[in-house]
């Protein structure tokens, strides 16, 4: 016998006649497993149904090398309405937060329930309970958009959410829905109308007298009514879908008939032609057909493309470039800038999307070019933190920083949560404001589209309400679940059918718990004093996170305890903050999120360091002080002379030897003319050495301490080394070294290198 043989001998008393098979053993194939979700019931799986767009001659090689062509069809994925409804309407938390909407009765508009466009809708007033749906469209990268093959696998993605459920459940990736996945050169070749037509044509269903009878064991008969509310995308694809010509046409606006040329010269819709049914019969080139609307009754705008990724780097590129280049006084370079937004304290809530380091001079200087290369998050980011990264730089009385408070103001009642019919006509005024000022700033700078979007916005609020109900933030998000199970599978094959699949089984997973999204009470008015309590960093309560030293804004007083109160200061114009005080009250509250004016969290910034630096208390070296310092160590009169000969001001470096000219990297005029101007320096403090001891360091002040907000005097670190020289000595100073060693010395240096 072997030594292999006599091994598995050993071990023969592990043999069994009958493998016992594994609990995933019916699950160990794909076709399996597709199966088990087709046949459970309790997973509410919605197959996608292929259907046909046409079909493509291809040249493939078998596996024995020989070359043959076939058809090789062209198809998309549907995900079917009814199936979708019915799986929703079968969770009893949906069902229930479906049909406890309300609308408000303060006089404010949180929702679509609040807008015109619900109250004047005959649809809506026959329907009260009907289902509102958000369309949405954008096309997808699923492989590395730099590669060279970006289009063959760019798939579009149709999805839609449902308006009747509260903001909190919309904003969960859960309540987005797919209904169909096509690609993009298909598309684009046999046209939109394939795509939309099965969807319409149980839109058609949804919004006829008997409404869609969904197949719910629990509830016979049930029945719903719904149709289209509002339709959001990006602007070329909402130009796509409504088929329109392409945003770079003459006619850029799918809401009016405005031309380029003349989008300065109109700040307000007053004189604007807007679209109709008839002019969009007349000019588009196709029209989905809808009973109820066209789109462009259906279509708004997106505040996430036309600020985040429009109007903001827009802005901020204009007025970056005049600073850099006609205010060099500012320092506003793009190493002071990445470094400023490097070293910023970010506040919880922004920290995940604070801005990238990613600014040049050659970008900052560049005409035409509007990119800040930032995402849309890190855009909003930066914007609403510009004041306080770079105020302090600013004057007060700036034009174009004024202008940027301006857009500030703006920004404040597009992305507010909440809003008012005065919040409206205000935005209204601002924006008009916002285009005349443009035209006196920037007179040659033609305006994106995007920024004659503002104009409708207005409109848009008053007849959908707040932009970040319906915009496009939450399904850019949702984008990255498909992108993400692409690349994981490598195989782009039938790759429809793949993300297809795998978004419904997602929703199968979600399906399966009886919540969809937690809903429980976190405390009570009354808590019994043998509970134990803990004390968490950070929770979670209607979906916002609350941090620990995060801020709440409340509408009343109270006396109970949890909570501390801070007082607010003042309104601080020039950087767009409320100032509150460094200090808590003795009193706490136990607050209620409800009662809370707005419940969405702020961050408390503890601004120190360069921020509390006042520009207008900051004492610089001057050409007057130099020279009064120099003569009083000893220097000739001819030291004025000597100074303004060579151009040297209170700002620049003093005394340098050969080695720091080399290290500058002076180019050889400036640097042989260095050199004779520290050789005329030399001579008068080498014919003076005895009267340094005259004049102690201690009574010279060359600087201030900005930051405790407080002038102070500092030592002279030029006095402070000539007073320990001797004659015997060689006076050949690096002034580097010697501007190090106190705060104001530093700031000269940074100052200095700060120029162009």
């Amino acid at each position: 016998m072997s030594s292999v043989e006599k091994r598995r001998s050993d071990f023969s008393c592990f043999k069994c006649e009958k493998i016992i098979p594994g609990p995933y053993t019916e699950l160990s194939r794909h076709f399996r497993i597709q199966h088990g979700f087709k046949t459970a019931d309790h997973f509410q799986f919605s197959f996608p149904n292929e259907i046909f767009f046409g079909s493509q001659e291809q040249h493939l090689r078998n596996k024995n090398g020989i070359c043959s062509s076939r058809q090789v069809p062209h198809t998309f994925q549907y995900i079917s309405l009814r199936s979708t409804l019915t799986a929703l309407f079968s969770n009893e938390e949906f069902f229930s937060a479906f049909f406890s909407e309300k609308g408000s009765t303060d006089g404010f508009i949180r929702s679509h329930r609040d807008s015109s466009h619900y109250s004047t809708h005959e649809f809506f007033k026959r329907y009260p309970y009907a289902v509102r749906l958000q369309i949405f469209y954008d096309d997808v990268d699923l492989v590395n958009p730099l590669g060279t093959k970006v289009k063959k696998h760019e798939i579009g993605n149709f999805c839609f959410v449902i308006l009747n459920l509260p903001p909190l459940l919309n904003s969960s990736f859960k309540n987005i829905h797919p209904f169909a996945i096509v690609k993009t050169q298909h598309w684009k070749k046999y046209g939109f109308g394939i795509v939309i037509k099965e969807f319409m044509k149980e839109i058609t269903i949804l919004e006829s007298e008997g409404g869609m009878l969904l197949d719910i064991p629990s509830r016979s008969n049930f029945r719903v009514h719904g149709t289209i509310a509002t339709l959001c995308a990006d602007t070329k694809g909402a130009h796509e879908i409504g088929g329109f010509m392409s945003p770079s046409a003459t006619k850029l606006c799918r809401l009016c008939n405005i031309e380029r040329s003349a989008i300065p010269n109109h700040a307000t819709t007053d004189s604007i032609v807007f679209r109709t049914r008839q002019s969009i019969d007349d000019g588009v080139q196709r029209v989905l057909h809808c009973p109820e609307e066209y789109p462009n009754g259906d279509s708004s705008t997106d505040c996430m493309h036309d600020f985040a990724e429009g109007i903001i780097p827009f802005f901020l590129k204009l007025c970056l470039r005049e600073w850099v280049v006609n205010k060099r006084e500012y320092g506003l370079t793009a190493d002071f800038i990445n470094k400023r937004i490097s070293f910023f304290h970010y506040g919880s809530y922004d920290s995940e999307n604070k801005p990238s380091e990613k600014f040049s001079d050659a970008i900052l200087r560049a005409e035409g070019n509007y990119n800040i290369k930032q995402r849309a998050a890190q855009s909003l980011c930066l914007m609403r933190h510009f004041p306080l990264l770079f105020g302090d730089r600013i004057a007060n009385n700036d034009p174009h920083y004024q202008f940027v408070l301006l857009f500030l103001q703006i920004m404040d009642i597009v992305f507010a949560p909440a809003i008012t019919l005065a919040h409206i006509y205000i935005l209204k005024d601002l924006i008009f404001v916002l285009f005349e000022k443009f035209n006196l700033l920037f007179p040659n700078v033609q305006p994106i589209n995007k920024m004659h979007h503002l104009i409708h916005y207005h409109d848009i609020m008053r007849l959908h309400g707040p932009p970040t109900r319906y915009w496009c933030m939450r399904f850019e998000a949702f984008h990255y679940v498909i992108k993400r199970r692409a690349q994981f599978i490598g195989n782009y094959v039938n790759i429809c059918i793949s993300m297809a699949v795998h978004v419904q089984r997602l929703h199968c997973l979600n399906f399966i718990e009886d919540k969809l999204i937690s809903t429980k009470p976190v405390f009570g008015r009354m808590l019994n004093p043998e509970v134990e309590i803990s004390s968490p960093n950070w929770v979670v309560i209607a979906g916002w996170k609350y941090h620990h030293g995060g801020i709440l804004v409340i509408n009343k007083s109270f006396e109970t305890s949890i909570m501390s109160v801070v007082r607010t200061v003042e309104f601080d114009a020039h950087y767009y903050v409320f100032v509150v005080e460094n200090k808590t009250l003795d009193k706490t509250i136990v607050l209620n999120i409800v009662e809370c004016l707005r419940n969405e969290p702020l961050d408390l910034l503890f601004i120190q360091s360069y921020m509390d630096c006042n520009p207008e208390k900051i004492k610089l070296w001057t050409v007057l002080e130099v020279e009064e310092n120099l003569k009083k160590q000893g220097f000739g009169e001819n030291i004025t002379s000597i100074l303004k000969g060579n151009e040297i001001d209170g700002e620049a470096l003093l005394l340098l030897n050969n080695a720091d000219v080399l290290n500058m990297g002076f180019k050889i005029g400036p640097a042989a003319k260095f050199r004779n101007f520290l050789e005329s320096l030399k001579i008068p403090l080498n014919n003076n050495p005895s009267t340094h001891s005259e004049h102690p360091a201690s009574t010279l002040t060359v600087g201030t301490n900005v930051c405790s907000g407080q002038e102070s005097e500092l030592e002279s670190p030029v006095a402070h080394v000539l007073h320990e020289t001797t004659s015997d000595e060689s006076v050949e100073l690096n002034v580097m070294e010697v501007l190090r060693k106190c705060p104001a010395g530093r700031l000269i240096i940074s100052e200095y290198l700060g120029r162009d």
